[in-house]
């Protein structure tokens, strides 16, 4: 018969520790709506620009194709909304 495989058992029992992760000091005090308000929306404000811009340079370089350089068409118009991007950022978050 197979012989049975034996745990190593703690002397005073495991260590079972019921308390909560630690969480960083400045989320101890928000609540879910501000939470969701301030650092949510800022995740979701970064994702919604690199899809605009992604869709932005697909879409432009569908429609130009061989008519212009596309690189060069590209840059100077995804510049600008670069920029723009950063500025509503700024003002948003980062004036508070």
């Amino acid at each position: 018969m197979a012989r049975k495989r034996r745990l190593p058992s703690h002397e005073n029992g495991p260590e079972d520790d019921d308390s909560p992760p630690d969480i960083p000091e400045r989320y101890r005090e928000k609540t879910w709506a501000q939470w969701a308000r301030e650092d949510l929306s800022r995740y979701w404000y970064g994702v919604l620009c690199v899809l605009i811009d992604s869709l932005f340079t697909l879409e432009l370089a569908y429609h130009v194709q061989e008519s212009h350089p596309i690189w060069l068409t590209v840059m100077v118009l995804l510049i600008p909304l670069g920029v723009a991007e950063v500025i509503i950022y700024w003002w948003v978050w980062v004036r508070r």
